[in-house]
């Protein structure tokens, strides 16, 4: 499965989520490679010091940006298909770049973090609007909403509010899992290490794997429990 995390400015929390998702897919014994296609290259420079701090689990990272970012991730996918991974996940950064473009066409998942703040269409439409080109060139996309918070709570309005922001985007919606960027955050600030190696919020990242890459919960059902755990361009 081809999984792009993506936002509208890019930032370091895409690619906390997507450090964090790769581990949590290699801990539940998936086979993933991490893609690190935007600009800071912070996925890479991530794994090097994990490698070089010994901690594990320990995914596959690739740095891939660029001109021909569409073709040559479409060969990786390619060879990938009968080598040795079960997952590509791709930290694309803005949902303007590039190599985002070209993620999306490629995806069956596009996973978006968002604050309850960054929900109201007349200011944040751009995100929107390039996640419902991608399902046009994609119609089989799902994209899935994460609400980021600092403590992983989520107040019924802002679920709301945020709930109606995902459904501007064609087959869009908020995943039941609530993301603890305090965490995440922190968690980052050792060498190599990432949220998903402590207590605090492993069970939370393993619920939003488990939502992004084939669980069938929505946030209804699960709204007093909030946890967080080629080349054609659109």
């Amino acid at each position: 499965m081809i999984t792009v995390i993506a936002s509208e400015t890019g930032g370091t929390l895409d690619s906390l989520l997507a450090e964090n998702l790769a581990v949590a897919c290699r801990r539940a014994g998936r086979r993933v490679l991490l893609v690190d296609a935007a600009p800071e290259q912070a996925c890479r420079a991530w794994a090097r010091a994990r490698a070089a701090t010994h901690l594990r689990p320990l995914p596959d990272v690739l740095g891939l940006r660029g001109m021909g970012f569409g073709e040559r991730l479409a060969r990786e996918i390619e060879r990938d298909s009968t080598t040795r991974h079960d997952d590509v996940l791709v930290g694309a950064g803005s949902c303007d770049s590039p190599e985002c473009r070209s993620a999306l066409v490629a995806a069956q998942v596009a996973l978006v973090p968002i604050a309850a703040a960054d929900a109201d269409p007349a200011h944040h439409y751009r995100l929107i609007a390039r996640l419902n080109a991608a399902r046009m060139f994609n119609p089989d996309l799902r994209v899935l909403f994460a609400a980021v918070t600092d403590d992983g709570k989520l107040a019924d309005a802002d679920l709301a509010r945020m709930r109606a922001y995902a459904r501007e985007v064609m087959g869009g919606r908020l995943a039941q899992t609530v993301l603890p960027a305090a965490i995440l955050r922190g968690a980052a600030a050792a060498a190599g290490a990432c949220a998903c190696d402590t207590d605090g919020a492993r069970a939370a990242l393993d619920a939003l794997c488990e939502e992004a890459f084939g669980g069938r919960r929505s946030h209804h059902q699960a709204r007093h429990q909030p946890r967080c755990g080629e080349g054609q361009t659109v």
